[in-house]
């Protein structure tokens, strides 16, 4: 189908020349004016002024047209885009629909090669009971091939289907072998009949049901009933052939198949018979398009027939069925712990509406936590503003040792709310929560194996226990890292490299003589695609492979030789296409094990360390009492400590009386230092002549220089 392209373009070729006529009228015009204005008004330019005038009427007018045009113009182009935007998404929804289509003719390919394959196999299973029978009977030495090579020649002849007339021919053989005296017999037999059904007109479905009832009629030794109707109504030549080698109208014949007159016997002769006459009259008939499609259907069929036959073994092969077994198991492990997850839910839901009662007030709870940590980050906020806030009123003081309080005031708020959000982000943070769900891990770990120990007498480490998983988890990382280096090996080599060693593989093979036939090089391309596809798959095995110890690879490895093999002799050539491999896994088992044994190891130093106190009640240890000796001792020393203590409690009562009368004097002679203190003043150093009164002052002030000096 071919996009939307339809637009229409609007061109405007007429408004410019009009614009440029109309400027060279203005300049006719103005240079008649100057002229007349040279000549002093020896033009009359009166009329020249009803031209300019017309002229600009005329501009306007023009103008008009152009803004319509332009406008025209521009919707014109708004219809035109959205015309290409349609085809645009009407591209696109095609795009989508011819992928969609291409993705069900591979699969529907895929399908129809599959059950061709199928029909063809047992078809061909029919015919090889059928030979062999025969072969037995008349002690021939036919094979299946050659009885195929008949059948093929046979429908080409007839211009009918090869897998119908083979069908045909496996079901007179098996079903009417006494009406038979050779599998040559029963192929001329099929040919004469379908050349009949395609002079009679009856299409493939109805030549198929009458030959069937035909089949069943010779199979029981006489054409009658429903087996007669039937041909009948597809053939009726048919019949008349019958009633021409009885010489008799075919109107009676009823009557004589209703009487069992008409054996197997008689129809085969009576085809045989008239075989001349059956030619004569199916040559004489124009070859149709559908009789052409359906005669070089069957030499592709027989091209074909080997990658058939290999499709089916596939089926039958080994390590298909290892490697869907494999596979299915996968699918089946999957489906149960899907079915355990769901079985969980279930299980979670029916727990949490028998006890809503207790689990509602939890989630009440949790809410309420929720709305507090909202209302506290609230007033966080809330503070840091008015922190913002008195930070900048106190910028503004005057005095500065209050604007130095409020800043250490508003540091301090801001240190606090800062504290509030840094608890909160640390709640929030999801590391807080895994670091809490480690410690919850270990130390149930150590509960369990504590539990274990104590029931069952065991002596497990649980440190070794936790190391041990600690080192299983490095191999399992490890073993991923190890398969995803291999899988991503395999995917590069798989298409850059293994499609090129195939070409060359192929074409060596078709040059040297690898192939017996085209049928076995076609065979072979095909393995060849097939062995690609198989190599796409162990990008995913070798994943798999490293992670769980499987050995699913070596599986399609198999399948790969085995497909690659189709076609090929023993001259052919077999080129290497496994890619490079890291050839590393880590043991689960001995990561788990030397992980314990470490575990083990530092649980037992750390034990030795506090030796001591775990040899607590050993007789003649005292390494872990110092001087006192063993704990069988403990008592007399303990005895002997009581006593001495008893000795020091007497002596401390008598020196509690002693300190209780040395304070009381202590207390009085501090006391009678400031009621019966006397104050000696010494004057002999100094002069006491007085002369005048001013001797006198001088005396006065010393003295109390001097009593002041005593009193300190």
């Amino acid at each position: 189908m071919s996009s939307i392209q339809t637009a229409i373009e609007l061109s405007d070729r007429m408004s410019a020349p009009l614009y440029n006529i109309c400027t060279a009228v203005n300049m006719v015009i103005s240079n008649f004016e100057a002229l007349e204005y040279a000549s002093s008004t020896a033009i009359d330019t009166s009329s020249m002024e009803e031209a300019r005038q017309l002229l600009a009427d005329g501009m306007v007018g023009l103008q008009d047209i152009t803004s319509a045009t332009e406008s025209a113009r521009r919707k014109q182009e708004e219809y035109n885009q959205k015309i290409q935007a349609g085809s645009q998404h009407t591209d696109v929804l095609l795009n989508k629909v011819k992928s969609l289509v291409g993705a069900y003719v591979g699969i529907s390919t895929v399908k129809n090669a599959l059950d061709l394959s199928d029909e063809l196999t047992q078809t061909t299973a029919r015919l090889d009971m059928m030979v062999s029978q025969y072969n037995a009977l008349n002690g021939t030495m036919q094979t299946t091939d050659e009885l195929s090579q008949m059948i093929f020649l046979s429908a080409q002849n007839s211009r009918a289907s090869y897998m119908d007339t083979a069908a045909s021919v496996a079901k007179l053989g098996n079903n009417a072998r006494d009406a038979f005296a050779s599998t040559g017999e029963i192929v001329q037999f099929a040919e004469l009949v379908n050349k009949q059904f395609t002079i009679a007109g009856a299409s493939a479905t109805e030549s198929s049901n009458a030959f069937l009832q035909l089949t069943q009629a010779l199979g029981s030794g006489v054409l009658r009933g429903d087996e007669l109707n039937s041909i009948f109504e597809q053939a009726p030549n048919l019949i008349q052939t019958v009633a021409d080698y009885m010489d008799v109208p075919i109107g009676k014949i009823r009557e004589m198949a209703s009487d069992g007159q008409i054996t197997a016997d008689i129809v085969k002769n009576a085809m045989f018979a008239a075989a001349d006459d059956i030619d004569a009259k199916f040559n004489s008939m124009p070859m149709t398009w559908g009789q052409l499609w359906t005669y070089y259907s069957n030499q592709a069929l027989m091209t074909f027939q080997p990658v058939l036959q290999r499709l089916n073994e596939m089926a039958n092969d080994q390590h298909m069925k290892t490697a869907l077994t494999g596979i299915m198991n996968a699918l089946s492990g999957a489906a149960t712990i899907a079915l355990n997850v769901i079985d969980v839910m279930v299980t979670g839901g029916a727990y949490i509406v028998d006890n809503w009662s207790m689990i509602a007030p939890v989630i009440g709870g949790v809410a309420i936590a929720l709305g507090a940590y909202t209302v506290a980050l609230g007033i966080y906020n809330t503070a840091q503003a008015i922190s913002n806030g008195l930070k900048a009123a106190a910028a503004l003081r005057e005095s500065v040792h209050a604007a130095a309080l409020a800043m250490q005031s508003g540091a301090t708020f801001s240190a606090t709310a800062a504290q509030y959000g840094f608890n909160a982000a640390l709640l929030a943070c999801p590391l807080t929560w895994i670091v809490i769900a480690i410690i919850a891990v270990i130390a149930a770990i150590y509960l369990v194996v504590a539990a274990i120990n104590k029931v069952q007498g065991t002596t497990y480490s649980a440190t070794g226990v936790i190391c041990g998983l600690v080192a299983t988890a490095g191999a399992f990382i490890v073993n991923t890292g190890v398969g995803l280096l291999n899988g991503l090996i395999q995917l590069i080599w798989s298409i850059f490299v293994e499609p090129f060693l195939g070409i060359v593989e192929w074409v060596l093979n078709v040059t040297n003589g690898g192939f017996d036939s085209f049928g076995g090089a076609v065979a072979n391309l095909i393995g060849n695609i097939i062995s690609w596809f198989l190599s796409l798959g162990e990008v995913v095995t070798k994943i798999i492979d490293a992670i769980f110890g499987t050995d699913w690879t070596a599986g399609l490895n198999a399948l790969q030789n085995n497909v690659l093999a189709w076609g090929k002799n023993e001259n052919a050539i077999t080129l290497d296409r496994e890619a490079p491999t890291i050839a590393y896994r880590a043991s689960y088992s001995d990561a788990y094990n030397k992980g314990y044994d470490f575990g083990q190891g530092v649980e037992n130093k750390i034990s030795d360390f506090f030796g001591g106190i775990k040899d607590l009640g050993n007789s003649g240890d005292t390494g872990a009492l110092g001087s006192y000796g063993a704990a069988s001792d403990m008592a007399a020393n303990v005895a002997n400590i009581a006593g001495d203590t008893s000795s020091i409690s007497d002596s401390l009562d008598v020196s509690e009386e002693d300190l209780k009368y040395l304070r009381d004097i202590a207390e009085q002679e501090a006391i009678n230092r400031f009621t019966t203190a006397e104050i000696k003043v010494d004057m002999s150093g100094m002069s006491n002549t007085v002369h005048n009164t001013n001797d006198l002052d001088g005396i006065v002030d010393g003295l109390t220089t001097r009593v002041l000096q005593a009193m300190e």
